[in-house]
């Protein structure tokens, strides 16, 4: 998994974090926007409820609990579809940082 290096403010050594972790910079302003608001904290858990299973595992046939949404078309260009249901998927996290990779 990539990595970048943070330095520590107390320590002054650089601290490994994995490459999407919250500290991490974003691409573009409005999506980060999205992303810590809380009504997409709200919306977030509940797809998570409503929807308990990895879509994309599921239609593998395999059972695998979702731990995190997925815009379907990226809020960084489609801030309007954020917070639309339908542009959401609920996933595993191995299936989201594919669907990442896939969607740049």
């Amino acid at each position: 998994m990539p990595t970048i290096k943070l330095r520590s403010h107390s320590s002054r050594k650089y601290i490994r974090r994995p490459l999407g972790h919250k500290d991490a910079p974003r691409g573009d302003l409005v999506a980060t926007g999205i992303r810590s608001s809380a009504r997409w904290t709200r919306l977030s858990k509940q797809i998570r409820r409503e929807r308990p299973l990895c879509e994309r595992c599921n239609e593998r046939g395999v059972l695998f609990p979702s731990q995190e949404v997925h815009h379907i078309r990226r809020a960084e260009t489609h801030p309007h579809l954020a917070f639309d249901a339908s542009n959401l998927r609920a996933l595993c996290r191995p299936c989201h940082e594919i669907e990442e990779v896939d969607s740049k």
